[in-house]
């Protein structure tokens, strides 16, 4: 049985490793907090040297007391290398990156191989023996890398030491101090340490260091806490003042709630009133594009623009015209005798917009429209061409306080009163100027075609009344030609009487117009004409109204200029198809290079084969008839 050296200074051992132990619980308990567990692991490594120590006192004999002394430098290594990496996270060092932690750990790893493999190479202790004066201790004779274990040890040591001052010069209030507790605990153990070498003969034998450490444990634990205390605190402090933020925000919140809905009802009624308003105007624009009679017109515009302003009554004004005021008024049955007396000089020319309150202080309303109960009005001059038409005058019956949008608005709605008139003026002179272009485009289509070939009949017949006194064989050739010059007149009548009473091609559909037009002018001509839509063809609605012109174009020019006897129109193709369509006669044909690419109807024909997408192709020869073609590539028809 082996023999223990007990004794009480083994209590001191044992007492520093229970306080290194317990700080090490602690801060194991509060190990999410940065830093803290690898804290608590320097100060369980701490306890562990501690214990080391007191066993190695205890055991009498040199091996076990070397080999507790050899598990106590390796936890110094350990301790000094985690020391670091403690001190970096919790100080929040970013640079102390991967490399200086592996030179740490580097270190500490090689000074550990040297001390377990001592035994065979003597360089960090040369000879260990029993004390003589101590027998409970160790005599040691150090070796030559002994100094550089303990340089490497004071090296770490003073680098955690370095990093406390550099926080303890750059930082301010608790977290200066904090520092200052943290480099005070890291020197506590070296100076033991050196008191320990200093007054090696007076204390027995005892190692300070695991000792003095216990109390860096205490003390760096104290500075945790009371750290994670501040923290606490400021963050109870931040957590009060965010709530009260937050209750302010709420009541600032519930107050710009209140705001918004009272402002939202307050837009909604703005809004309906501007949308009365905006319709009222697209009414009015809308009104000026229509075919009505200019009293029409302008009743609608009245009734419109009082609607819209939400009057009581609207004059108009017109001193040009036998019937001088038109109105349009609330109330159904309202009396327009005053509006006889009414002088509406009280707007200016040269002013658009004048306005008359009973009571303003600017100006009054007019007798008359006192009498008659109005206690508010607004007129402005009636304009277009820059040309003074008439006037404008709104009335209300209860005091009206004007908007500048309601000003605007009502001089947009009289300007478009304007603009009702002038387009009315200008669809009448279109009108007279239609009328005109029609007249004369049926003089030169009479002279050109049906007198010509009225003249070339009389021309003949004369010379068929010549022939005839020389023989019958004579005369035939000229009654061939007679006959062939009464048919084309005929034919041309036809046609021009066709364009005259025939609705356009934009008002029924594309078959029923050439059916309708082959039956009236090609058939009666007695010129023999198909219209042929092949199974499954098909177009897009919106080419109705094209397709006819094409097709009226290419009838027309087969019936005045190539005499043709048969002509057919056929149609083929689209739904996902090419779209085709083929207008052809039998007529005398002419030479590709005379097609006329530059006539109006070529043009015609050509910009409506564009527009739709396709190309058009017109193929004739002398004497083999001619084929207009349009044909739209199968993505677009």
């Amino acid at each position: 049985m082996p023999h223990w050296n007990l004794d009480t200074v083994i209590l001191l051992y044992m007492l520093a490793a229970a306080i290194a132990f317990s700080a090490a619980g602690l801060n194991w308990m509060r190990r999410s907090e940065t830093g803290l567990w690898k804290l608590a692991v320097v100060f369980v490594i701490i306890g562990l040297w501690a214990l080391f120590s007191g066993l190695e006192y205890l055991l009498p004999d040199v091996e076990g007391k070397f080999f507790f002394t050899t598990l106590s430098y390796t936890t110094i290594s350990v301790i000094n290398a985690l020391s670091v990496i403690f001190i970096s996270e919790y100080f929040r060092i970013s640079w102390l990156g991967r490399r200086w932690k592996a030179w740490l750990w580097g270190g500490a790893v090689l000074f550990t191989l040297l001390e377990w493999s001592n035994y065979y190479h003597r360089l960090i202790w040369a000879l260990v023996r029993l004390d003589p004066n101590f027998p409970a201790r160790l005599k040691i004779q150090y070796g030559p890398l002994f100094i550089v274990d303990l340089g490497y040890s004071l090296l770490v040591s003073s680098f955690a030491l370095a990093l406390a001052i550099i926080e303890i010069r750059t930082r301010r209030g608790w977290q200066r101090t904090r520092a200052h507790y943290i480099g005070i605990s890291l020197s506590i153990p070296y100076i033991g340490y050196f008191t320990y070498l200093g007054l090696e003969n007076d204390i027995l034998g005892i190692h300070l260091m695991p000792i003095c450490f216990s109390i860096t444990c205490l003390l760096i634990t104290w500075v945790v806490f009371k750290d994670l205390q501040y923290i606490y605190i400021e963050q109870a402090s931040l957590l009060r003042k965010n709530i009260q933020n937050m209750q302010d925000e709420v009541e600032n919140r519930k107050q710009l709630e209140h705001h918004l809905l009272e402002t939202q009802e307050g837009m909604s009624v703005r809004i309906a009133e501007q949308t009365q308003k905006l319709t009222g105007l697209y009414e009015m624009i809308v009104l000026a594009g229509q075919e009505l009679p200019r009293q029409e017109v302008l009743d609608q515009s009245l009734e419109r623009i009082r609607a819209t302003l939400n009057c009581d009554l609207v004059v108009y004004y017109d001193p040009a015209s036998v019937n001088q005021r038109s109105t349009s008024a609330r109330q159904p049955g309202f009396d327009k005798q005053w509006l006889g007396e009414l002088q509406l000089n009280w707007v200016p020319a040269d002013q658009p917009v004048v306005m008359c309150a009973q009571g303003a202080a600017s100006s009054g309303l007019p007798d008359e429209v006192v009498r008659s109960g109005y206690l508010t009005c607004a007129g402005m001059s009636v304009r277009a061409m820059d040309e003074r038409l008439g006037i404008l005058a709104c009335f209300w019956q209860a005091l009206h306080t004007f908007r500048v949008d309601e000003i605007s608005l009502l001089g947009a709605l009289a300007e478009e009163l304007g603009v009702v008139f002038e387009n009315a003026r200008l669809r009448e002179l279109t009108s007279i100027n239609a009328t005109q272009d029609e007249r004369k485009r049926l003089a030169r289509n009479l002279h050109d075609s049906v007198v010509q070939s009225l003249h070339s009949l009389v021309y003949t017949t004369d010379n068929a009344r010549m022939a005839a006194s020389l023989g019958p064989e004579k005369l035939y050739p000229i009654l061939d030609h007679l006959s062939d010059s009464a048919s084309l007149a005929l034919k041309e009548l036809r046609l021009m009487l066709y364009q005259l009473r025939l609705v356009s091609g934009a008002e029924i559909y594309f078959r029923d117009a050439v059916q309708i037009r082959l039956e009236a002018v090609e058939r009666r001509a007695n010129v023999e004409a198909e219209f042929v839509t092949e199974p499954g063809a098909s177009w897009p609605p919106a080419w109705e109204h094209d397709l006819y012109i094409i097709t009226m174009e290419a009838l027309n020019n087969a019936l005045k200029y190539a005499q043709a006897r048969r002509v057919s129109v056929r149609v083929r193709g689209g739904g996902g198809r090419d779209f085709e369509l083929l207008i052809s006669d039998n007529g005398k044909g002419f030479k590709d290079t005379a097609v006329p690419r530059t006539g109006a109807g070529f043009l015609m024909m050509t910009d409506l084969a564009k527009s739709l997408g396709g190309q058009l192709e017109i193929t004739s020869a002398p004497g083999d008839g001619t084929t207009v073609s349009l044909r739209v590539a199968a993505g677009l028809a």
